[in-house]
């Protein structure tokens, strides 16, 4: 069966990255620029899991989650969130915006894929 991530994030290269990485792991990914973007597609498709990048321009990462997690249609779906800003206080804010787990950019493709099958695993 296959599982369904979205990944949420401006940058178009890191967006690639992580979706190579997650297609060698046989995940079906989708690509959005903006948790705005993260929004409309999930209005039609929902994932199993969204992984977002925290500092987007129009609405961050702690926004969307907050929306994801408040919406009774779509708060089961798992969201990880990441930053490449280096402090607990983002980790803090993440899981209390309602994500289920937090990542400090760059990481290894291998922790953001044990990260996924934990979550998914424990759905």
């Amino acid at each position: 069966m296959k599982r369904y991530i979205l990944i949420v994030d401006d940058e178009m290269l890191y967006r690639e990255l992580l979706t190579v990485c997650l297609d060698v792991y046989n995940f079906e990914v989708k690509e959005v620029e903006s948790g705005k973007e993260a929004l409309n597609f999930i209005k039609t498709f929902l994932p199993d899991l969204i992984v977002s990048d925290i500092m987007m321009p129009d609405m961050d990462g702690f926004e969307l989650c907050k929306i994801i997690k408040s919406n009774p249609k779509t708060k089961h779906i798992k969201v990880i969130l990441f930053t490449a800003m280096l402090t607990a206080e983002y980790e803090e804010k993440a899981y209390e915006a309602g994500a289920d787990s937090f990542l400090n950019k760059p990481f290894p493709g291998s922790e953001l894929v044990y990260r996924i099958n934990e979550l998914l695993i424990s759905r």
